[in-house]
């Protein structure tokens, strides 16, 4: 996982001279900040840090001034406009949504007139869109209290790659304790989750990785580990309840070959080969190849919401679930960042 942080003393501009971000009960905030993104689709080198206003909260919103952001392969589709979908949504030729990064965690400092739940100086960890900022508006119901004694790096990492494990285990793969499942991918953000949520949850898990991973899967819990530049992790004779793929780098009749009968096949990534539909494709054949043979399969869009955030900060707190962090970058430095992501080694 790769983050971008800046120093919590360093100040992100000017004093405010008027009341643009903040009122007499809270405190005085800048009038300008930093803040990460791409004018146009490309690769890395489209990123930039600029100076903008610090936002006021409405509404319901709250005002994070950010001690820590991380980065996503969501941050990456946004910012090529790959596949051609994405563009669907975020504008054809030219982004609508700009802004780089959504994993966040830091220090509220101001609130909205309509806020219930969060006040200035409350510490919260979740997601915000424009997260690759001084300061960055959310919404209370993707926040939750960052859960004591937790490294605040290691809250600003775990939104959506923790939440998409979450999500995919508990609520497609309805997994129960005692059941096997497989990680493939089981190195990246979501995969390193997956194989920590599915071991709280009671689960055999088997982790397929490449040669300088497998300590570290086995470090988050891991029972079995298969390297994937020695052996073919759909080449044995064992079963598994969950097939939980990252990758979607094997055949469909493969996959299917190592569920037991009631076994289900959740497919959270794919092959980003086609540039119009990128992963899609295979998921929807997927879905279509598991029905007309008789088992099961789900493929879904992670829903970030603060119960979910909140389980897993509850799970952090426990000790049953810690981030795994890539490398740490100024934010000035995000376009390094994003070029570590896209490599795929992150």
């Amino acid at each position: 996982m790769t983050m971008t942080t800046r120093d919590p003393n360093s100040a992100a501009g000017d004093t405010a001279a008027d009341d643009t971000a903040a009122d007499d009960d809270q405190p005085e905030l800048p009038t300008t900040m930093r803040a990460v993104g791409h004018q146009r689709y490309g690769g890395a080198e489209v990123v930039e840090c600029f100076e903008r206003p610090v936002p006021a909260p409405t509404g319901d919103q709250v005002l994070i001034d950010v001690a820590a952001a991380a980065i996503n392969p969501l941050d990456y589709h946004m910012m090529t406009g790959t596949p051609w979908l994405v563009r669907l949504q975020n504008g054809l030729r030219r982004p609508k949504n700009t802004r780089l990064a959504v994993d966040v965690a830091g220090t509220i400092v101001a609130v909205g007139p309509d806020c219930d739940g969060f006040v200035a100086g409350d510490e919260a960890m979740g997601v915000a869109r424009g997260a690759g900022a001084d300061f960055v508006l959310a919404s209370p119901d993707r926040l939750v209290a960052r859960p004591s004694g937790v490294d605040i790096e290691e809250c600003a990492a775990m939104g959506v790659a923790a939440v998409t494990a979450l999500q995919g285990l508990r609520d497609n793969a309805r997994l129960r304790a005692g059941q096997r499942v497989l990680v493939n991918g089981a190195s990246g953000g979501v995969g390193l989750a997956a194989v920590q949520i599915a071991k709280a949850m009671g689960a055999e898990v088997t982790a397929v990785c490449s040669t300088r991973n497998v300590e570290l899967v086995r470090s988050v819990g891991a029972d079995h580990v298969v390297d994937y530049t020695t052996d073919d992790f759909t080449d044995t004779h064992e079963r598994y309840d969950v097939l939980f793929d990252n990758q979607g780098n094997r055949s469909l009749r493969a996959c299917r070959r190592l569920l037991t009968k009631e076994g289900v096949y959740v497919l959270v990534g794919g092959p980003k080969k086609n540039r119009v539909v990128g992963p899609v494709g295979r998921m929807l054949r997927a879905l279509v190849y598991f029905k007309l043979t008789g088992r099961r399969a789900k493929a879904f869009i992670a829903q970030e919401k603060a119960d979910d955030i909140a389980h897993l900060a509850g799970m952090m707190a426990a000790g049953e679930l810690r981030t795994i962090i890539d490398t740490r970058y100024a934010l000035e430095d995000a376009g390094a960042a994003m070029e570590h992501l896209a490599s795929g080694r992150a």
